[in-house]
């Protein structure tokens, strides 16, 4: 468990001249599955950076995230195509002695056993998806991301893999943003839907 709770307070950021979170604020569980819903340009994206630290808010404070390991998974795949799967996934482990079954564990999670070997380019748009999700699950952060997981996925398989990553990681925290809230029916612990400011400017 963390020492302190995950919490954003006040948050505001805009981009272009148009506020994409205005005052926000979300307090999270210790640990538990969070589901993130809501339209495009609602700022599901933006916030799970904001966490990650990869946005900078324009003001408020991100709190509970001190001496806490992030993993994320992005909306993109962003696999390097000159490595193999195995590889790809292996960038993310930092503990060499744990190279070889973090990377097998994180494929058997999502169906991908035995494609240890194969490129990027070889491999179906869901295929890469997955591989994208093994590298985030292989970092076996406190705290893991989860941008869309399930974009390209068909329904019973991104079912069954997101079933095996919440019993997975009991005990810690996982915060999902998807465009299908059904998918996550009996899994999410908690769920909050993004309405979005009003795209005024800033």
């Amino acid at each position: 468990m963390r020492a302190e709770q995950l919490r954003l307070e006040h948050i505001d950021v805009s981009f272009g001249g148009a506020r994409v979170l205005a005052d926000f604020n979300l307090a999270f569980p210790e640990s538990g599955f969070v589901c993130i819903t809501g339209p495009s340009g609602s700022g599901k994206t933006t916030f799970l950076k904001v966490i990650a630290g990869l946005v900078e808010p324009d003001g408020g404070t991100v709190g509970g995230i001190d001496k806490t390991r992030l993993a994320m998974m992005f909306a993109e795949d962003l696999l390097l195509d000159w490595l193999s799967v195995e590889k790809n996934i292996a960038l993310v482990v930092k503990d060499l002695s744990r190279m070889s079954s973090a990377c097998s564990q994180a494929l058997e999670a999502v169906e991908l056993t035995g494609y240890n070997r194969h490129y990027p380019a070889e491999l179906s748009k869901g295929m890469q998806r997955r591989v994208a999700l093994a590298r985030a699950l292989a970092f076996d952060g406190d705290v893991l991301l989860l941008d869309e997981p399930t974009v390209n996925l068909d329904k019973r398989l991104a079912a069954d893999i997101m079933a095996r990553i919440a019993a997975q990681r009991t005990g810690r925290l996982t915060i999902c943003v998807t465009h299908d809230p059904d998918l996550m029916q009996g899994l999410a612990t908690h769920t909050h839907h993004f309405t979005g400011p009003p795209l005024t400017p800033a």
